[in-house]
């Protein structure tokens, strides 16, 4: 009810002659999308969600006591490229439920991704997305991650643009939500991780966001040696195209075996996924100092994480080990006498094999298959 006065009030300015900021005439438009889902939810019966509806409200509020136009228009000029995972301020028992709240989210989203994937004319999937991201915005802004919940905005915004055209995926539109999911699984580790010092970079993102919500080029790589090839052969000018340099400076997608990825997605998995092999490696080092061996929750959420990972890039044979590794794990937590000697060795050959194929992922090598190794964890 109070959502529906506030956007009354607002109309009522509009009509009277105010000029709405761009923010506000966005929260303006993200609030009215609230208020449909829940309305939409009650028909088929769903449980409403009242946290989008106070989430729309709060950002409504917000840009509705924003500065002037030209203020907002200087400040979206220059977005924040590096922020900060948290600001410190956040309410801890809000953020533990929103970390549970994340995980959820994000597996659904990795889930319907890779379902939009095989099927590019399917909107389906991308509606479940759309709110995906929608709900890391409401849900990470109530707890007070602003940043995060600006930057989930952002995508959805783009999202809304294209769910608006009623066409089939674009690649650009799979790498802009591909590269968003590993970076928000990527925040919501380091949020778990209890790191406050912690700093992601958002500007491709945001960028690329930002270029498919307001139909500009996207960006293109740009490599200092670029014009080399002109200065190689100075006698032959004419067979220097100006129009086919653009398409030379184009960073091609990453390509093992079957997988095409997009370079930007590669890069933070690919390392991402080295990071969590060392985790694992760190907690057996542990493991094997201790005199009453135990297994702990991040030992089993590294496996987790390094599953998703390499699920999200496409390499089926280092998800289903560390897959296999999680479900290993997972019943011998906190438990004492549940890991001996062969099952430090166990976890010494596993470990080492995930380590060795994500280093070899990392460096374009076409990971293989370890029936023997999850056989040995069954």
């Amino acid at each position: 009810e109070q959502l529906l006065v506030t956007l009354r009030q607002v109309i009522e300015r509009y009509q009277q002659g105010d000029t709405p900021s761009r923010d506000e005439m966005r929260a303006v438009a993200a609030a009215i999308l609230a208020a449909d889902d829940y309305v939409e939810g009650m028909k088929l019966g769903h449980k409403p969600d009242p946290i989008a509806l106070s989430s729309a409200l709060y950002a409504l509020s917000q840009a509705s006591s924003a500065p002037a136009d030209g203020a907002v228009a200087a400040e979206e000029e220059a977005p924040a490229s590096v922020v900060s995972v948290r600001s410190g301020d956040e309410d801890a028992e809000l953020l533990e439920v929103f970390l549970e709240e994340a995980q959820e989210v994000m597996e659904t989203l990795r889930a319907n991704l890779e379902i939009s994937r095989l099927h590019l004319d399917s909107r389906e999937p991308w509606v479940t997305m759309r709110r995906a991201f929608h709900t890391l915005k409401g849900s990470g802004r109530m707890v007070g991650l602003t940043e995060l919940g600006e930057v989930a905005w952002a995508v959805e915004r783009a999202m809304n643009k294209w769910l608006a055209t009623n066409q089939p995926a674009t690649p650009e539109l799979l790498e802009l939500v591909g590269d968003a999911e590993v970076l928000f699984q990527h925040w919501v580790e380091m949020l778990k991780s209890g790191s406050t010092t912690a700093r992601i970079d958002t500007s491709h993102l945001l960028t690329v966001a930002d270029c498919i919500e307001h139909d500009k080029p996207l960006p293109q790589p740009v490599h200092p040696h670029k014009e080399e090839p002109a200065a190689v052969e100075p006698a032959m000018p004419e067979t220097t195209e100006p129009a086919a340099q653009p398409q030379a400076t184009e960073e091609p997608p990453i390509v093992i075996g079957a997988i095409s990825l997009s370079p930007t997605l590669f890069r933070i998995a690919s390392e991402e996924a080295v990071e969590h092999a060392s985790a694992l490696r760190a907690s057996l080092d542990a493991l094997q100092d201790a005199t009453d061996p135990i297994v702990t929750h991040s030992f089993m959420r590294a496996a987790h994480t390094l599953a998703g990972v390499n699920r999200t890039m496409g390499f089926l044979p280092v998800a289903e080990l560390a897959f296999a590794l999680e479900q290993w794990l997972e019943p011998r937590i906190d438990k004492h006498g549940a890991v001996g000697t062969p099952q430090l060795v166990l976890l010494d050959d596993v470990i080492s094999t995930l380590h060795r194929l994500c280093t070899g992922v990392r460096n374009l090598e076409e990971p293989a298959a370890q029936p023997e190794l999850i056989a040995r964890l069954a």
